[in-house]
């Protein structure tokens, strides 16, 4: 297409098909229907044809379409090449080819800016079959459209703002859908809880967990590590048998009958793999009082389910998925950690992880709970080689020795996706065999990504005081995220949470009477005036102090329900949470959605400063938006058509910030 059918292309309506003052930015190859795009991570190449791909759409529907894949794609000399996986484009391609199918069938002749959010809404939620989706679906759904709203501030935008919604539904899809939900006569905590970001449920990944522990302590993982160790030393000796041999020796370990040749090999075996176990047995003195009275795996290849090979990979995979709950990390981390990712500081555990996706690939430290060192003795005994040899590069990876050679593969779960995918399936079959038919039925099928969450709960349960910049930071979310709520909200059940804000308050006033923190906010400010009457801070009795602060919580906040924020905790009470400042008109508190203008001089709002030279998110952000707030006014001050705007409404908020402020700063003098 040359430029002269550019600037002639548009819509039936007339408008001009093509922004065409973006066009210099882009290669001609957008215009083409048919792409030939190469997926990197698996050397396959598809076809896409724009023209049917995706149903009958309409000329701007295509373009649109091809805005958005051509954002995913890095343009190369013969194509397209892009870093996604064929199966997350595949699933880009059926969103956008539901949602312009639904467009067409429900708004006709309409534009994406026209619609509502909840005429958006409806464009994610129902299935073309006229069934609701389930929370995963719309959630794919929702990024597309937050994709196509992104479009209008991205670069690389090549179809007028007209075309893309006018609205982002990223931080309210679910409160959205809930009506659509309830109308179709399905409970929303149902739909809510069925899996939406492929979380798996906290109660299966706490399994999953106890399986993994209970898997590396086995006498069975014993004497597979105790053979890796046995192949190490024969292989370095020069002595490593033949595929004949360590046949016989799997089936025959201690009792042998064959030639005396082989039968002297076989033997040299047994000894060196009989005094690894004794490293393991260190009371045992002959192989009458070994655990296990055979070997537990023999020779074969992957396929076979006894072999050593399929027994090394589920100890990795074993140990990759405790590694990603215990850490929270996304399996693209872990995938790519080092071998000496994790390192031991005193009592603690401390791991390096190259974050590209929201850290910028800056290789950071956060520290890990110690159980991850039984997982990291396992990896090291896997293999050919331990965790300090160079030769071993990647933490999740191992050498299968090759009997009949010299051959030494390398296998990784870093090698590709599938392998990642293919192992995490096979590992989660193996544990269902455990379980009852409920496990299978309540959650039949796990991904890497989906134990990412688990953190976030292990988290919300050993809760400090000030939770959610510890996950945020955890994750390396970036201020303001959105995304640190997902994986914070509905996370736990109701009366859980009402316990959780009891202990929470707890813990604040406790803080606060030791000289660790002082609390404001108007909540704060009334937690404070409660202590300072009864005289907590001169109570040196702990015992009695714990219990008048409980009596506090009971009398004045009652059943609390907490919800963190960035700069603040919301507290809602029975007695104030129609008092919110969030509320929407139904007077129902929209506290996740909530920002700093709605909850500064809330009467549910408690802040933290933290007296103790620890690092203080709540104040710091705080600071942030006062710094923001005054550039605003600062801009607008001689504006006359926003400034008014701001005097009857930011300068409330700028107003009580620098009062907020104020008061946390005199904590420091």
């Amino acid at each position: 297409m040359d430029r002269g059918m550019i600037d002639a292309a548009s819509s039936s309506d007339g408008a001009p098909l093509i922004d065409s003052s973006c066009y210099a930015k882009n290669p001609g190859k957008y215009f083409d229907d048919i792409w030939f795009i190469h997926h990197v991570d698996s050397g396959e190449v598809v076809k896409i044809d724009f023209r049917s791909r995706f149903g009958e759409l309409r000329s701007w529907q295509q373009l649109v379409a091809k805005n958005i894949v051509f954002l995913r794609c890095e343009g190369v000399d013969n194509g397209f090449a892009t870093v996604q996986s064929p199966r997350s484009m595949s699933s880009t391609y059926g969103n956008i080819a539901s949602v312009f199918h639904f467009m067409n069938s429900k708004f006709q002749g309409r534009l994406l800016a026209d619609l509502s959010e909840s005429e958006l809404i409806e464009l994610v939620i129902h299935n073309i079959d006229g069934s609701i989706a389930r929370g995963p679906t719309v959630f794919s759904r929702i990024r597309l459209l937050a994709w196509m709203y992104d479009l209008r501030y991205a670069e690389h935008r090549l179809v007028p703002e007209q075309y893309l919604p006018a609205s982002n539904l990223s931080g309210r899809w679910e409160d959205l859908c809930s009506v659509w939900v309830r109308d179709a006569g399905e409970s929303y905590a149902d739909w809510r809880a069925g899996g939406s970001f492929s979380i798996v449920p906290f109660e299966i990944a706490l399994a999953v967990l106890g399986y993994c522990f209970q898997l590396i302590k086995s006498d069975e993982t014993k004497y597979v590590l105790a053979w890796f160790q046995t192949e190490r030393r024969l292989r370095e000796e020069g002595r490593l048998p033949s595929w004949k041999t360590a046949g016989q020796f799997f089936s025959n370990f201690g009792e042998r009958s064959t030639c005396y040749g082989s039968r002297l090999k076989a033997w040299s075996v047994d000894q060196v793999f009989f005094e690894e176990l004794c490293k393991c047995y260190p009371n045992v003195k002959s192989r009458d009082q070994l655990p296990l009275p055979s070997i537990p795996f023999a020779i074969g290849t992957h396929s076979i389910k006894s072999s050593i090979t399929r027994k090394g990979d589920h100890l990795l995979t074993a140990c990759y998925l405790a590694i990603l709950i215990l850490t929270g990390i996304r399996h693209s981390e872990a995938s790519g950690m080092a071998r000496d990712a994790f390192e031991k500081k005193g009592a603690d555990y401390i791991f390096a992880s190259n974050i590209e996706k929201t850290n910028h690939g800056v290789v950071t430290d956060r520290h890990v709970s110690a159980a991850v060192a039984d997982f990291i003795d396992v990896l090291d005994g896997l293999g050919g080689v331990g965790l300090t040899c160079e030769r071993r590069k990647e933490l999740f990876s191992y050498f299968r020795y090759s009997f009949n050679s010299q051959n030494q593969p390398v296998y990784s779960l870093n090698k590709n996706a599938i392998n990642v995918t293919m192992q995490v399936n096979s590992f989660y079959e193996i544990f269902l065999e455990g379980q009852g038919d409920d496990v299978r039925n309540y959650c039949p099928h796990v991904t890497a990504h989906g134990f990412r969450h688990a953190w976030a709960e292990f988290a919300m349960r050993r809760f400090d005081g000030n939770i959610m910049p510890l996950i945020r930071d955890h994750y390396r979310h970036h201020f303001g995220s959105k995304m640190t709520g997902v994986y914070t909200h509905n996370k736990v059940e109701l009366s859980e949470y009402q316990h959780l804000g009891r202990r929470q308050i707890f813990e604040l006033v406790s803080r606060y009477v030791d000289g660790a923190a002082t609390l404001h906010g108007q909540l704060g400010e009334f937690l404070t005036r409660q202590a300072d009457n009864i005289g907590l801070v001169e109570m040196h009795d702990k015992s009695a102090r714990d219990a008048t602060i409980r009596q506090i919580i009971e009398e004045h906040v009652g059943e609390p329900i907490v919800t963190p924020h960035e700069y603040g905790l919301c507290v809602l009470t029975e007695n104030t949470k129609q008092l919110a400042n969030c509320r929407d008109e139904a007077g129902i508190p929209r506290t996740q959605t909530a920002d700093v203008d709605s909850c500064v001089g809330c009467v549910n709002s408690c802040i933290i400063k933290q007296t103790d030279n620890k690092d203080d998110p709540h104040f710091l952000t705080l600071k942030r938006r006062l710094a923001t707030y005054r550039a605003e006014a600062q801009e607008w001050q001689g504006n006359d058509l926003i400034g008014p705007l701001f005097v009857d409404g930011a300068q409330k908020t700028l107003r009580a910030l620098e009062a907020l402020v104020r008061k946390m700063e005199k904590v420091d003098v």
